[in-house]
């Protein structure tokens, strides 16, 4: 099977920490030597993380079929597997939706969608006509993920945020340029001070 390229951006080195921390604690949310369950909690980090490229497609593929499989099967809707797969993608869909904007997040969406194939297939379906989850659909659950409106109000902290930082960077520039010698700005304070010292300013 075929891996996506990588497709980085600015949020990479938050992203990464999110991947981090997701990777820890994995095995102490969901079960110590329990594999699969890890391996699609990883690799779902590592695609929020803009790290596609680093992930086995295949291996994970086959992981999360083996997580819904055994729920399909014996219809274990609740506190099955496919419970445990639909957490591990509701939390990394979460990280996602404060730190991405809306295009990063839905092609990180596009390629989770495609690694939990077998969770929409075989297990969302029935679990959502018995109310054991709210969303039928991966993208279903995405959209209602980065509509939260805690969601909403984070990206909107985060881009003002960026604002000001890129705003401070940019006036330190802006004052370099125009009150260096010789420099309009400069040129400008003189002719101020020397009306204001003359009284006439």
């Amino acid at each position: 099977m075929p891996r996506p390229s990588s497709d980085c951006d600015e949020d990479r080195n938050e992203d990464t920490l999110s991947s981090s921390t997701a990777g820890q604690s994995a095995g102490g949310a969901y079960g110590d030597g329990d594999e699969d369950a890890l391996l699609v909690t990883q690799a779902l980090a590592k695609i929020a993380a803009c790290q596609s490229c680093e992930v086995d497609f295949e291996a994970v593929y086959g992981a999360a079929y083996r997580l819904v499989y055994d729920v399909a099967i014996k219809r274990l809707v609740a506190g099955g597997q496919g419970l445990r797969l639909h957490a591990i993608l509701e939390a990394s869909l979460g990280r996602m939706a404060l730190c991405k904007s809306e295009k990063q997040y839905h092609l990180a969406v596009g390629m989770i969608a495609d690694v939990c194939y077998y969770l929409q297939r075989l297990w969302m379906p029935d679990a959502h006509s018995g109310g054991a989850i709210p969303h039928g659909t991966i993208a279903a659950l995405a959209k209602a993920v980065f509509d939260r409106p805690v969601t909403r109000r984070w990206r909107r902290i985060r881009r003002l945020c960026r604002a000001v930082a890129s705003t401070s960077r940019s006036l330190m520039i802006y004052n370099e340029a125009m009150f260096a010698p010789g420099a309009p700005g400069a040129e400008q304070c003189a002719k101020r001070f020397k009306a204001r010292a003359a009284g006439t300013g």
